[in-house]
């Protein structure tokens, strides 16, 4: 039902033409401030919602691969200290 009613709003807005709203212009320009990037208004509600839900995906393919990044690191550290282990 509610993946029904998700289609629908976004089929709404896709054949509108109203603006992005002053939330969905927030969100852009910050996750575009903190990442160097740019766009160009005017930009409609369905775009902006399209926008959103890519940069929110690369957001967290971003965090995803720096936590791997990170869990790596560890592994890497941990089987060096286990094979230095009574080296002396």
């Amino acid at each position: 039902m509610e993946e029904r009613r998700k289609k629908q709003m976004l089929k709404t807005m896709k054949e509108g033409d109203e603006l992005a709203t002053v939330k969905q212009l927030w969100w852009i320009n910050k996750f575009c401030r903190d990442h160097s990037l740019e766009y160009s208004l005017p930009l409609s509600k369905y775009h902006a919602s399209m926008l959103i839900s890519m940069l929110k995906q690369t957001e967290v393919a971003y965090v995803n691969k720096e936590l791997l990044l990170e869990i790596q690191a560890h592994i890497q550290e941990h089987v060096m200290e286990h094979n230095n282990v009574g080296v002396s």
